[in-house]
């Protein structure tokens, strides 16, 4: 049993991997398992609570401080999306929903845009419309643009 551990919640064994990690813990693992944790974390009761803390001064502070931290981390990222969204405003680019979604295969309405050459200013309009869960595949590295360009030719 030294891959298994059993959720305080749902008392199932489960593997090891199927707990987050908490290293304040003894086996540097959380007492509850990941499903159990989103669960609680997804009630209407916890919701609220999570609304009803944004709306207080402190919960506007961090969330303030929360957004000034990824425009300092990811600036290049920022303002490629402003110039992207300032386009579509003044109708210099589409929006995106008004594409269908690259991937192949996918009848998808895409939602969002993709800097497939990076944030650099001179690449801040060489983007891809994609549906949301294409964008995600896309971003993390699972689908890659060279993917879904050769899928359309037939390659």
């Amino acid at each position: 049993m030294d891959n298994k551990k059993k959720c305080n919640k749902c008392k199932e064994w489960k593997s090891r991997d199927e707990f987050h990690k908490a290293s304040k813990y003894k086996d540097g693992l959380n007492y509850t398992c990941k499903v159990c944790i989103n669960e609680l974390a997804n009630t209407p009761e916890r919701k609220l609570q999570r609304w009803t803390y944004r709306q207080t001064r402190r919960g506007k502070e961090t969330q303030l401080n929360g957004a000034n931290r990824y425009q300092a981390k990811h600036a290049d990222r920022v303002k490629a999306n402003r110039a992207v969204n300032n386009a579509i405003i003044q109708g210099v680019v589409y929006p995106p929903h008004e594409k269908q979604c690259k991937a192949d295969g996918c009848l998808k309405r895409a939602e969002d845009w993709h800097h497939w050459k990076g944030y650099e200013i001179e690449n801040w309009f060489k983007i891809h419309a994609y549906c949301k869960v294409h964008h995600s595949m896309v971003t993390r590295g699972v689908l890659s643009n060279e993917q879904t360009s050769a899928q359309r030719k037939g390659l």
